[in-house]
């Protein structure tokens, strides 16, 4: 929770895997990717 105070104090987004955990939280915002990532893959 330390990590969605901080998103919440300063103006970052925050960046997690499991959005279902912070949805809870009111006014966080989630880091949104411009493009969509492979994450995994062994794409150069």
């Amino acid at each position: 929770m330390i990590i969605a105070a901080t998103a919440l104090t300063y103006p970052v987004e925050l960046f997690t895997f499991n959005k279902k955990d912070f949805d809870f939280v009111e006014g966080i915002k989630f880091y949104r990717p411009k493009y969509k990532h492979s994450y995994g893959s062994n794409v150069d």
